[in-house]
């Protein structure tokens, strides 16, 4: 009986500290797929803070690879697209983009949790939810540059 009683008192302790343990871990946000229409290579920057490459188009398959990028809530906090103004670096082979790209947040009925996606040309970009609405689109500014 008390080998009993202790199982169940053991048993009660592990499944307490996973439950409480199970609310601490982090929300995982949606993605900002970014589509580099342009044909060179280019490393990306949100809000000076360096997320990864995004590829050129292979012409011939008719594939584009995303960079994908995480969502946060504000813009100032790690590496990651926040709802309002986020500066946008592409850094290609011959030249440099700069563009701020506005996520909207409940007024556009865009939820953190939904995916976007960012469609960067050479002179324009134009940001969309996943289901093909319009959020939000741009100039982009070019300058000479090498990487």
């Amino acid at each position: 009986m008390k080998k009993a009683l202790m199982s169940l008192a053991l048993t009660f302790a592990l499944f307490t500290a996973h439950s409480l343990c199970a609310g601490t871990e982090a929300h995982a946000f949606g993605k900002v797929k970014i589509y580099n229409l342009y044909n060179e290579n280019g490393r990306v920057s949100v809000n000076q803070m360096s997320v990864g490459d995004v590829l050129p188009p292979q012409y011939g398959s008719g594939q584009v690879t995303p960079l994908k990028v995480d969502r946060v809530k504000t813009p100032n906090q790690g590496t990651g697209f926040g709802i309002g103004q986020n500066k946008v670096t592409i850094d290609m082979n011959s030249f440099r983009e700069n563009f701020t790209v506005k996520i909207p947040g409940g007024e556009a009925r865009v939820s953190l949790d939904d995916d976007l996606l960012l469609v960067v040309h050479a002179n324009k970009w134009q940001l969309s939810t996943a289901q093909g609405f319009v959020v939000s689109e741009g100039e982009v500014q070019l300058t000479a540059g090498e990487r």
